[in-house]
């Protein structure tokens, strides 16, 4: 396993590069990262435009709410969507909570890694490596969605099942993976209705898993509020 800072314009993300499953709690022992935090797993990807203000307005509650109760929130690592847009909220706001993210490590772009867009696929392009976040663990993989078991495998390891949710914004077709792996740990899923795409199709069709619960994304405070009193605070 290899541990390094990654410099941006600002500031150092400390990255990790685990080998196999065994090499993760020397994962969290290296980034010096707690075993007990009350953990936010977020799932979600794109934002579409139209979509823009009322997910903005929620991550920057659960933002908000993470930096209130000391939580650690866990996600994808690519500098795009949800994922974009909380590392950016964290940055302006200047929140000091632990953001981790977790990505294939042959596919993004970053300072001291690779650097050419273009992958050896056609059909996958490198994205550029989130900006703004404490963490970055780089899991072996070379296509978006191999680190969906490893994001699991993490928030198991970071936080007990008691302390954890998940929260998803939007969603596209990769996630949907995420939402299984979530479900089979049996980590409750709160879907924020009204940011399209998936979220929105569990408010269209009634009969879902029980552990999937729906909130409006227009009402943040519901979500805040919910956020605190599942993570025990």
């Amino acid at each position: 396993m290899l541990a390094q800072a990654v410099s941006f314009a600002r500031p150092q993300t400390i990255c990790a590069f685990p080998k196999s499953r065994d090499d993760l709690p020397g994962v969290i022992r290296d980034l010096g990262l707690r075993k007990d935090n009350p953990l936010i797993m977020l799932i979600g990807g794109f934002i579409h435009p139209e979509h823009a203000d009322v997910t903005h307005e929620v991550l920057q509650s659960i933002a908000n709410t993470a930096e209130q109760v000391g939580a650690l929130i866990l996600s994808g690592g690519t500098h795009t969507g949800v994922m974009g847009t909380t590392g950016q909220i964290r940055a302006l706001e200047n929140y000091s909570f632990p953001l981790v993210g977790v990505v294939p490590q042959d596919m993004p772009i970053y300072p001291g890694g690779p650097t050419m867009r273009q992958y050896m696929r056609m059909e996958d392009k490198r994205l550029e490596l989130a900006r703004y976040y404490s963490h970055m663990v780089l899991v072996p993989g070379g296509r978006y969605g191999n680190e969906a078991s490893w994001i699991v495998d993490l928030a198991a390891g970071l936080s007990p099942r008691e302390a954890s949710i998940s929260i998803l914004v939007n969603g596209v077709n990769v996630t949907r993976k995420d939402i299984q792996l979530n479900l089979q740990a049996r980590r409750k899923i709160f879907a924020l209705t009204g940011t399209s795409r998936i979220a929105d199709e569990y408010a269209a069709r009634p009969l879902h898993d029980p552990l999937i619960r729906l909130i409006p994304a227009a009402d943040t405070d519901i979500l805040a509020r919910t956020i605190r009193n599942e993570l025990g605070w």
